[in-house]
């Protein structure tokens, strides 16, 4: 019951600050115009227009984008069983960031690839952050501190290596 309670409070907050986001932009537009704005479209109101095709779809993707992304930390700290689980403290981040740097400077890859190179980076850098707590000696399935220091070595690590890799393109300077 309590889990119901807290759940639908969460929820309304959610609706309450996503109709309220809808108002705040580059012009402000009121609450009640916002809330007309969904009750009762007026096709001559700019007002409106802009509600419903520019603040409304930003708004639905900021709450998708949050799920998914509270869905997957969620999957991590389960799987690894480590409530500090995270793409940051387990080298994921700094992986893929590697992985798309490195995708663009030596394959001058395109945008689409380029993701495809973030994903093997992210996959490579968590890899990586298990074969470095595992050589810790801890056993073959190293959970809590072990894990999350290898990761934020990892993470360094790689974070290095990407700023190594950036260099000669700062260097460079602007091609004329």
């Amino acid at each position: 019951m309590r889990y119901a309670r807290v759940s639908g409070a969460a929820l309304l907050l959610l609706l309450v600050a996503a109709v309220g986001n809808l108002g705040i932009g580059a012009s402000a537009i009121p609450l009640s115009e916002v809330l007309r704005a969904l009750m009762a479209f007026d096709p001559d109101s700019l007002d409106h227009y802009v509600v419903l095709s520019q603040r409304l779809p930003r708004a639905l993707i900021a709450i998708y984008v949050g799920a998914v992304l509270a869905a997957g930390g969620a999957v991590m700290q389960g799987v690894t069983g480590n409530p500090l689980a995270s793409p940051s403290t387990l080298g994921v981040s700094a992986g893929a960031m590697l992985g798309m740097l490195l995708s663009v400077v030596v394959f001058e890859a395109s945008l689409p690839m380029q993701g495809f190179g973030a994903l093997a980076g992210g996959f490579a850098g968590f890899a990586l952050t298990l074969a470095v707590a595992r050589l810790t000696g801890l056993g073959p399935d190293p959970r809590g501190l072990p894990l999350i220091l290898s990761g934020a070595l990892t993470g360094i690590l790689l974070a290095w290596l990407a700023g190594r890799c950036c260099l000669p393109i700062l260097n460079a300077g602007p091609s004329t």
